[in-house]
């Protein structure tokens, strides 16, 4: 009986083993030496490869890596090794789009494996040909492509997790894992760092330009071979040059599991459909507007910020952060973003992004997050992620000696100026023309003193506050780090 047993344990020992060698995809080994697609070129490269010939035309340049076929025949047009790509390289200025493309990849003479030249499957060779090229490309985009099961899908890998170095699949050449001197190793294991190709737009362009693939986006990538690996350093490089004014400016990346039963033909035309979209995503930062949102007439509000939008070729939408508070001084940090306008004009502050080409001329922004006495930054951004250079808006200030409520400053027969630092008679008789709908009155925005969201609305709520005001009482509402 045990003899039984063990001989059923053994060979469920050997199926295992066999499931994972026979694997076709570069998530996990490959057997070395398993024969090339039909369709794939068995180049012996002649050395080693030289300084990236880099084309003199000052475009930005996107960043294209491949592994296993069929990811490095699909991108070997992108290439500009000669002996790689002899027919010729089509990455410069690709399709007139004002981005030069490169693609770099390694080469499998002997069959499937280790390989040879660029990114050769191997954690070591990996590393460091990333870190060479992308100081030498500066890439404004990265995307990573690996080979997938045996399947027809187009997997977009929603980011990538760092795992301690010794529980990666073993490579093809000792050491065999990732290695303490390698920059990754640096990085805590449970890290994961994320994708930010636009997912919709390139399911959308693939679908529709090969219809025979099954195209979808996926949490994060779980695997522990060289697709993760590399997929990590897209990702991670991307978050290391975030800040707009690095020279090195990494604006989007990640990675793309790639079938191993797409043809070349299918293959081809997907990270064709990928990179255009890519392109797209991109021109969005060229035409941010350059005209920061701004105050359509510097006069600060207790409960509202008023902003006029951009000249905006583009939908974008708009992010405020709290960058001081008298009130509330550990509560500063992101807010939120600007909702969708009503009809007047008015915004409430959202958790998600609402993107707009439309936005109303002037655009009114009342919620809880907005208290007298704070500054905040309003900062447009094309893709929720990457924000624009901001721009500082005020509440009004904290009066002398009282806590808040100054409305207004002097009458002046026809009109109210602006707030003066003081909370007088002025303020409640100012909120009260507001409630009486006065010609006289000042703008509602400067009167609507009530609510947790200001209701949009001069009553006589807003009068009783404006008195309270003026009594030194204090601020009645949430702190922002507590709003509903």
């Amino acid at each position: 009986m045990q003899s039984h047993l063990f001989r059923i344990a053994a060979l469920a020992a050997i199926v295992m083993i066999a499931a994972e060698e026979t694997s076709l995809a570069q998530k996990y080994k490959e057997r070395e030496g398993t024969p090339l697609p039909d369709y794939a070129r068995a180049i012996q490269l002649s050395g080693e490869r030289g300084p990236v010939d880099l084309a003199d035309n000052d475009l930005p340049n996107i960043m294209v890596t491949g592994y296993w076929p069929p990811t490095n025949e699909m991108l070997r047009p992108f290439s500009n090794n000669a002996e790689q790509n002899p027919d010729g390289w089509i990455g410069e200025d690709w399709e007139g789009r004002g981005y030069n493309v490169y693609a770099f990849f390694p080469e499998f003479p002997e069959g499937l494996g280790k390989g040879e030249g660029d990114f050769e499957v191997d954690y070591q060779d990996t590393s460091a040909d990333f870190w060479d090229i992308v100081a030498q490309v500066e890439p404004i985009a990265i995307i990573t492509f690996g080979r997938a099961d045996d399947d027809m899908d187009w997997e977009l890998e929603g980011g990538a997790r760092m795992y301690a170095l010794s529980i990666w699949t073993d490579d093809y050449l000792a050491p065999f894992d990732p290695t303490p001197e390698l920059p990754i190793a640096s990085e805590p294991s449970g890290t994961e760092r994320w994708s930010t190709l636009p997912f919709q737009e390139i399911i959308d362009a693939v679908v529709a330009d090969v219809p025979t693939l099954t195209v979808y986006s996926t949490t994060i990538d779980t695997s522990r071979f060289l697709c993760n690996f590399l997929g990590y350093h897209a990702c991670w490089y991307r978050v290391l040059h975030s800040d707009r004014s690095d020279p090195a400016w990494v604006a989007a990346s990640g990675h793309v599991h790639v079938g191993s039963a797409l043809s070349l033909a299918e293959a081809s035309d997907a990270a064709e459909a990928t990179i255009r979209t890519l392109t797209d995503h991109l021109d969005a930062w060229s035409l941010l507007p350059a005209e920061e949102p701004a105050s359509p007439d510097n006069t600060p509000k207790n409960r509202y910020l008023s902003f006029v939008p951009g000249s905006n070729a583009v939908p974008v939408a708009y992010h405020v952060e709290m960058t001081s508070s008298a009130h509330f001084p550990t509560s500063t940090g992101s807010v939120g973003w600007v909702s969708e306008p009503d009809m007047d004009g008015f915004s409430t502050v959202e958790d998600t992004p609402f993107f707009s080409d439309a936005w109303p001329a002037l655009v009114n922004v009342g919620d809880c997050e907005i208290v007298p006495a704070a500054t905040y930054a309003i900062a447009v951004s094309a893709d929720g992620i990457h924000l624009g250079e901001p721009a500082e808006f005020e509440t009004v200030g904290q009066p002398t000696p009282k806590n808040w409520a100054d409305v207004v400053g002097a009458f002046g027969g026809v009109t109210w100026s602006a707030p003066n630092g003081i909370v007088s008679m002025d303020d409640i008789m100012a909120t009260l023309q507001g409630f009486q709908v006065l010609a006289s009155a000042p703008p509602l925005t400067w009167v609507d003193l009530d609510g947790e969201i200001p209701n949009q609305v001069a009553n006589m709520t807003d009068v009783m506050l404006a008195v309270q005001g003026f009594q030194g009482q204090a601020y009645p509402f949430s702190d922002p780090s507590a709003c509903p």
